[in-house]
């Protein structure tokens, strides 16, 4: 059996001698990495003062503003608690004014409205009888009144020829004085009977009248009453929500069978006039803001600005509307906005009329136009 034998360890190598140039080496790659530092750090520093600079020039070039369209909404609703029977427009509609948007129905309205017609209508019919049974008795009333002033002018005009009769005896003093003043004082009595009687005959017919007009006013109270009853019946049995104004339905989350209070709203219908622009300008930039000042409009839907114009100034300063809102330091507490109001000009009107109530914008106000500088630049921070 033949035994292996291991081959024999190589002599250690001994390590060679430093060179003289490679310290040199090292400290040359030291530098550099050094220099390399120093470059990186000046450069960002550069980029820092630039970009701090270019802010504060944006800022005296521009003026940037959060925004929201406004428009003329109106508000379709019922003026009771009904229940939507049936809906005839959505959202993105283009209505005309006088189109029916909704019909409405309340159940327990109509009956209680059906109770007080009937009520009415029985209250009508016993007045139109009572009417009849009281004109007949004043007219009767009257009449009587009437017989008993002719038969008082009868009794003035007998007494009257006989007075005249005597009189001339009298003067001739073939009567006596007794006979002549009782005849006279018959006379007297007459005439006052007669006026008596002509009064309470007048009166009597004043009465018939007034209890006539007083009659027919209660009856034509009841009838304007039963009409109303009758058209509320209707009205709330089937209620036609109809647009006062024409425009494109912009709320209409509402479904046939829902219950909605008096007040609130079924659809909401903006107007076909243009809408406008409300800018809120940090309080310290409105110094800088004039009417006529034109400005650009941006909305998230459109890669190009529309064009629009101040029309109006706000007299006062106050908070963000909270819609607007995107940071903390937006608060009333940390900054005030003023309210510029811009309209849309030439064919930016048309186009605008695709925006809706509320919808955010973003606007932007150039200070210096006639420098020339791209929009596109203002717009980098």
């Amino acid at each position: 059996m033949t035994r292996s034998v291991a081959p024999p360890e190589p002599p250690p190598q001994q390590a060679a001698a430093p060179s003289p140039d490679a310290g040199w080496a090292d400290r040359l790659r030291l530098a550099a990495r050094r220099a390399q530092a120093w470059a990186r750090r000046w450069t960002a520093l550069i980029i820092f003062a630039v970009f701090v600079g270019w802010i504060s020039l944006v800022s005296e070039l521009r003026v940037v503003a959060l925004g929201a369209v406004d428009a003329e909404v109106t508000r379709i609703a019922p003026a009771f608690p009904s229940q939507i029977s049936s809906v005839s427009a959505t959202c993105d509609d283009r209505v005309a004014a006088g189109r029916t948007l909704a019909v409405m129905r309340n159940e327990i309205m109509v009956q209680q409205y059906r109770t007080d017609y009937a009520r009415v209508e029985a209250e009508l019919n016993q007045a139109r009888n009572a009417y009849d049974a009281r004109m007949a008795a004043a007219a009767e009333v009257a009449r009587a009144a009437e017989h008993e002033f002719r038969a008082a002018v009868k009794v003035r005009e007998n007494v009257g020829v006989l007075r005249d009769a005597m009189e001339p005896l009298w003067r001739r003093q073939q009567v006596t004085l007794t006979d002549w003043l009782e005849i006279d004082n018959n006379w007297l009595k007459a005439l006052s009977a007669e006026a008596a009687a002509e009064a309470t005959w007048r009166s009597r017919t004043a009465d018939g009248e007034r209890a006539r007009l007083e009659t027919r006013e209660l009856i034509a109270g009841l009838e304007a009453r039963l009409t109303e009853l009758g058209k509320l019946m209707t009205l709330s049995g089937n209620h036609e929500l109809t647009s006062v104004v024409s425009g494109v339905v912009t709320m209409c989350e509402r479904k046939a069978g829902e219950v909605i209070a008096a007040g609130e709203p079924v659809m909401e219908v903006q107007s076909d006039k243009p809408p406008t622009v409300l800018a809120y300008v940090g309080a310290a930039d409105l110094p800088r803001m004039r009417n006529g000042m034109a400005g650009l409009v941006y909305i998230a839907a459109r890669s190009d600005p529309l064009p629009a114009r101040v029309v109006s100034l706000p007299v006062q300063v106050g908070r963000l509307p909270g819609r607007l809102k995107r940071y903390f330091w937006q608060g009333q507490e940390w900054q005030q906005y003023a309210p510029v109001r811009l309209a849309f000009e030439g064919t930016a009107q048309a186009e605008a009329l695709d925006l809706r109530y509320n919808e955010r914008v973003d606007v932007l106000f150039e200070m210096h136009p006639n420098l020339g500088i791209p929009v596109w630049l203002l717009n980098i921070f």
